[in-house]
């Protein structure tokens, strides 16, 4: 995929002096962006919920309707920018988006109607899930090939790192200088940490700056691959196989961190106090989940350590069906942390892998629309199975969920090439 004639800026300036690849900084930037969004968050959003509630008394269920509509924009977004990253690169996508997400904050610092909270709630949430997560792996995997595990797993770290320490540093926000103080200062974070470093240093792919994936020199650099388009990909069952793979798991992801703490609480009688340390055994697993799951995939094949990952979303349901003490649930807790880490992470590196380079922002496009519906189904669907029969019955069809997914990843075998496909 030639890149077209670009003029020197700053990241060929920085490139020219750097004493390393510049795919990492690619990878840096992006990772600074996704933090950056993290008042997106289900977990940040529940501390704001909490402080909406006590001063406004709006309802929990207004108060999430925009994760539901933010995410469901989200997934049908995700085709128009995954094109919009294979033509114009990661620096219109990432700077808008943060830029979006820190304007939502100032308006929802400035606003006392829950209509406003609703439709900027949303757009922030959209905008942070459906641009900026979405680039920053897409981009990484423009970038990387016999690294690409590790990369993507670094971007995963420290947006779980952002995961961990929003809600604790919200919260002091609010108890210190407020409310509108807390929604000003995310906002500043993300124009910050997000819009600007995202204008000035990210570049589509390693050609465009006349460079090859890995930092590898022209006639040490791995043969390229033949890349499918996005046409060619729908065509292939695998992608269709991944794509069901990722709604169900998914659904596992969202489902499971909906009801898991009320689990705890409510059916298992463990008191809220350790709940919450349990669910931070949750925030632990995800981080160790992130840097393991796709590092790995730079020395094994991705599909097996996929469907070893999926599988393990089986395990996890069995250990919370035996939960009866919190040392019980701080282990199926950290399972459960693991699971999602890697979830999120693996089906881009396969994509990736499997249909090339060139156009794995449509594809990957194409994936996250199943996966944004995924999430926002994974509560409903939870709930309607609690509130018909039980929790167990709630674990036992994710199980079920967690074992499809696997069982259709040992179906998505490598695509054939078509005839005709773009180098």
């Amino acid at each position: 995929m030639g890149g077209a004639s670009r003029k020197v800026g700053a990241p060929e300036r920085l490139a020219s002096v750097l004493p390393f690849y510049y795919g990492w900084v690619i990878v840096g930037v992006g990772a600074a962006a996704v933090s950056s969004r993290v008042i997106g968050s289900v977990e940040a959003a529940s501390v704001f919920a909490a402080a909406l509630i006590a001063e406004h008394g709006w309802s929990t269920t207004l108060l999430a309707a925009p994760i539901f509509i933010g995410s469901s924009a989200s997934a049908l977004g995700g085709p128009f920018v995954g094109r919009l990253l294979d033509r114009r690169g990661p620096r219109l996508v990432t700077a808008l988006g943060t830029a979006l997400v820190g304007i939502s904050c100032f308006v929802l610092a400035a606003t006392n109607s829950i209509l406003f909270y609703i439709a900027f709630y949303s757009l922030l949430r959209m905008t942070g899930q459906g641009m900026v997560q979405l680039s920053s792996q897409i981009t990484a995997a423009k970038w990387f090939e016999r690294r690409r595990g590790r990369a993507i797993g670094f971007i995963s770290l420290i947006s779980s790192m952002g995961l961990i320490a929003a809600p604790p540093v919200a919260q002091a926000l609010i108890d210190g200088p407020g409310l509108a103080a807390a929604w000003m200062a995310f906002g500043f974070l993300a124009l910050g940490l997000g819009t600007l470093p995202s204008l000035l240093l990210l570049v589509r792919s390693p050609e465009d700056m006349g460079l090859q994936p890995d930092g590898a020199q022209r006639a040490q650099a791995p043969p390229q691959r033949h890349s499918f388009t996005a046409t060619q990909a729908v065509r292939t069952p695998t992608l269709w196989a991944i794509i069901v793979a990722v709604f169900l798991i998914s659904a596992v992801m969202t489902g499971v961190g909906f009801l898991q703490f009320s689990y705890y609480t409510i059916a298992r009688g463990i008191p809220e106090s350790t709940g919450a340390y349990v669910v931070s055994a949750f925030a632990l697993g995800f981080t160790l989940g992130g840097v393991t799951w796709a590092p790995l995939t730079d020395r094994l094949p991705v599909r097996p350590v996929i469907i070893v990952l999926y599988a393990s979303g089986v395990l996890t349901m069995l250990m919370m069906l035996q939960v009866h003490a919190p040392w019980q649930a701080f282990l199926a807790a950290l399972s459960f942390g693991t699971l999602v880490g890697g979830s999120i992470q693996l089906p881009t590196i396969l994509i990736a892998g499997y249909y090339g380079r060139a156009h794995v922002g449509a594809i990957g496009g194409t994936v996250h629309v199943a996966r944004g519906f995924g999430l926002g189904s994974g509560p409903v669907i939870g709930g309607f199975v609690l509130n018909a029969f039980s929790y167990e019955a709630a674990w036992t069809a994710f199980a079920v969920f967690a074992g499809s997914a696997a069982l259709l990843m040992g179906f998505a075998r490598r695509p054939r090439l078509p005839v005709g496909v773009s180098a």
